[in-house]
């Protein structure tokens, strides 16, 4: 009777919100307690929505949260914001000054709003089956879209070589520990002991995270998602990459012990003063046993400081470790960017399950990468101390970014089974650009009026949700409109490209969804199509027209075709050639 009330059963209506304090909600009668694990596997099977490990490290994560936000809002997180919100805005108003009084509320919505994030509240829909299907069609993009998304992680060695310099560390080494990460079990097995698990592991939507703001569907379309980003290896170069950068701001971090906090590298003082760790909490943190694996490597982590450090109470020594991990926790959203509450509840503030929720859900959707990346970089570029530094950081992050966004792209032509596209047009370096700033979908709109997927620049803002529908809309749209015109419909050919395009898995692969193309996608097209050669040929006319490149692996074709040289294809006279290019 407690679970189906929800707890009215004991309780009467009230003018108080009715809310027990965070602490008290873990002793909670309506939790179900198991007499046994065999109890708790025949009842997950029945009702439950995930799988054991799941379970328990969601658990964990649920429970970590809580103390966090106890630890910074009291509590009652909720009156504790209240509290410091009302706190500001006495302050304010007593001061009657206007500008400050609305930054003050424009600020303190904004932590409402991220509250509602951080604690899952936003999630909770106010109409279940909208919110549970627009969840699933979210996932479903995710598996049909994205598994070519590693291609575009290539940005994040600029962003980690550049933010590191900046820092005053040595870019190498971040690269060269990311290198020996993916390489090594010796070097994961010694992160691991300094505490740096791969964060796959504590987040249950971290397949996804990077790349939208969905973490709830149904099992088998979370399950989809899921395994498509791993199978595409982002999960692992995402977690590698971050668990380098620990190490290196470890290492960076012991490298400094035998020094004040004044007297550090100015950029680590920086880190470390925003996380409120003063000049006593670093002496503690310098006296305390290193981490050191081998001879002469030594890191300061806040997990081995905690366990070793013998000279404070075990309660303070807790509050300094999670301050340090707020440092190291600055330093991987800055680095190798995932998704940032300030980002998306700036843009994000509708619950699920309403009409204007999940309308912003599909806006966002994919975009959460280009949104932290812009929210750190605008950070770091604020925090250098001259002018002088300001305008080296903007010239080397314009040319590291254009560069290797220049490699994703063609990484990505090539993995689509086209050569690369020729670099001596100024439109494929601003969308070199687009692509190094996580936006390489809009890059495509300095080549056509269409983007990758066929939609158009308002598609693509809307999200791909929208992008989806239009797929859809535009092929039943477009035969009604060749129907009522006496021509003949191209039914077979628009269904041959919806499974070209959305299909789970095989068309998103970066590695499988050429193959894919050619022997599922374009023989099922050449049997429903009779215009299919024709069309494939049409097609490969627009795309040299247009980007300038042609297939190594053409349409239709059942294995790919020797290379050659561009001039030999036909280029088109309309883009010649720069004298001497190659």
């Amino acid at each position: 009777e407690n679970i189906t009330t929800e707890g009215w059963n004991a309780r009467e209506p009230s003018l108080g919100t009715g809310a027990k304090a965070l602490y008290n909600q873990r002793a909670e009668p309506r939790l179900l307690h198991f007499i046994d694990g065999d109890a708790w596997m025949d009842y997950n099977a029945e009702f439950g929505a995930t799988d054991l490990f799941s379970a328990l490290v969601g658990g964990l994560d649920a429970m970590g949260r809580d103390i966090g936000l106890m630890k910074v809002l009291g509590p009652n997180p909720n009156t504790g914001l209240e509290f410091a919100i009302q706190t500001a805005e006495k302050v304010a108003l007593e001061r009657g000054n206007e500008r400050l009084i609305a930054r003050t509320r424009v600020h303190a919505h904004k932590a409402r709003v991220m509250l509602r994030h951080l604690t899952g509240g936003i999630n909770n829909p106010v109409h279940e089956t909208l919110a549970r299907v627009m969840s699933n069609v979210r996932h479903f993009n995710v598996a049909a879209r994205l598994g070519a998304a590693l291609l575009s992680s290539t940005t994040d060695l600029a962003t980690v070589a550049i933010g590191a310099a900046t820092m005053g560390r040595n870019p190498g080494n971040v690269l060269g520990r990311a290198v020996k990460l993916m390489a090594s079990s010796m070097a994961r097995e010694e992160a691991a002991r300094a505490g740096f698990v791969a964060e796959t592991l504590m987040s249950i939507g971290t397949s996804s995270a990077r790349l939208t703001n969905d973490v709830v569907a149904n099992d088998v379309f979370g399950r989809l998602s899921g395994f498509t980003i791993r199978a595409s290896g982002l999960s692992y170069w995402t977690d590698q990459m971050r668990v380098a950068v620990q190490m290196d701001v470890a290492g960076h971090l012991a490298s400094n012990t035998d020094r004040a906090l004044g007297d550090v590298d100015a950029g680590l003082r920086q880190i470390l003063e925003r996380a409120g760790i003063t000049e006593a909490d670093w002496d503690t943190l310098r006296a305390a046993p290193m981490f050191e694996p081998r001879p002469g490597a030594t890191f300061l982590t806040p997990e081995w400081f905690l366990e070793h450090q013998t000279t404070i109470p075990r309660a303070e020594a807790e509050s300094l470790a999670l301050r340090l991990g707020g440092a190291f926790q600055e330093q991987l959203e800055l680095l190798v960017p995932t998704k940032r509450y300030r980002g998306v509840a700036t843009l994000l503030e509708g619950q699920a399950g309403t009409l204007g929720g999940e309308f912003m859900r599909s806006t966002l959707g994919f975009k959460n990468y280009a949104i932290s990346f812009t929210i750190g970089q605008i950070a770091l570029f604020n925090s250098l101390p001259t002018p002088l530094h300001k305008a080296g950081y903007l010239a080397t992050g314009a040319v590291s970014f254009m560069v290797l966004g220049a490699v994703a792209l063609q990484n990505k032509e090539i993995s689509k089974g086209r050569d690369p596209r020729p670099m001596d047009d100024p439109a494929f370096w601003l969308a070199a650009v687009a692509q190094g700033g996580g936006l390489g979908i809009f890059g495509d709109f300095f080549f056509s009026e269409q983007n990758r997927f066929g939609g158009g620049l308002a598609e693509t803002l809307a999200g791909p949700v929208v992008g989806l529908g239009g797929d859809v809309t535009r092929a039943v749209s477009s035969n009604v409109a060749r129907a009522a015109n006496g021509e003949d419909m191209l039914i077979g050919r628009d269904v041959a490209n919806l499974a070209r395009q959305n299909t789970p898995v095989l068309s998103s692969l970066w590695y499988a969804r050429t193959a894919f193309d050619r022997y599922v996608a374009d023989e099922l097209q050449r049997f429903l199509d009779p215009d299919a050669e024709a069309y494939w040929k049409r097609q490969e006319r627009r795309q040299e027209r247009t980007y300038g490149n042609q297939s190594w692996w053409r349409r239709g074709e059942r294995r790919p075709h020797a290379c050659r040289p561009q001039r030999e294809r036909g280029r088109p006279e309309a883009r010649p050639r720069a004298a001497g290019a190659n």
